[in-house]
């Protein structure tokens, strides 16, 4: 825990077992450490945090939104789609009193983090639109259970 009472990401590297050949290098802990300050800053809601991580995460978030899209099929050419799900990303980030970003541990990369909560929006809101009636004509009929 620190002076603020807030509780330190876990820093400790996981170091390779003997027998085996080290494939992925050890993060670095002050980049870890650095992604968790911006983190709080983000839950203090100071200005300037919000301005360096749309700065720095934007365009992995627009990449991963698009790489989603790609993987389930889905032209992420549409533009109004892959805004629909980038202002779902940020609603969640922010929703709840900040809910999401508290869960970040700072156990990894806030890339890594946001790769994963990215492609799980993406996931989900896709999914919604392939339920969604292909006219724009709503039959309600089809929501009214039969009895």
């Amino acid at each position: 825990m620190d002076s603020g009472g807030k509780l330190k990401p876990e820093l400790r590297q996981s170091q390779p077992d003997p027998g085996q050949a080290a494939t992925v290098p050890l993060r670095d802990p002050e980049l870890v450490l650095q992604d968790y300050t911006l983190v709080q800053r983000l839950i203090l809601r100071e200005e300037s945090a919000w301005h360096e991580f749309v700065t720095s995460y934007d365009r992995l978030i627009q990449q991963r939104i698009r790489a989603t899209c790609t993987e389930v099929g889905m032209s992420p050419g549409q533009s109004e789609i892959a805004s629909e799900i980038c202002a779902e990303v940020y609603a969640s980030l922010v929703a709840r009193n900040m809910e999401s970003l508290k869960q970040f541990s700072g156990r990894s990369r806030i890339s890594t983090w946001l790769f994963v909560v990215v492609r799980r929006i993406a996931l989900r809101h896709l999914a919604r639109l392939r339920r969604l009636p292909v006219s724009n004509e709503l039959d309600l009929s089809d929501l009214i259970p039969e009895q």
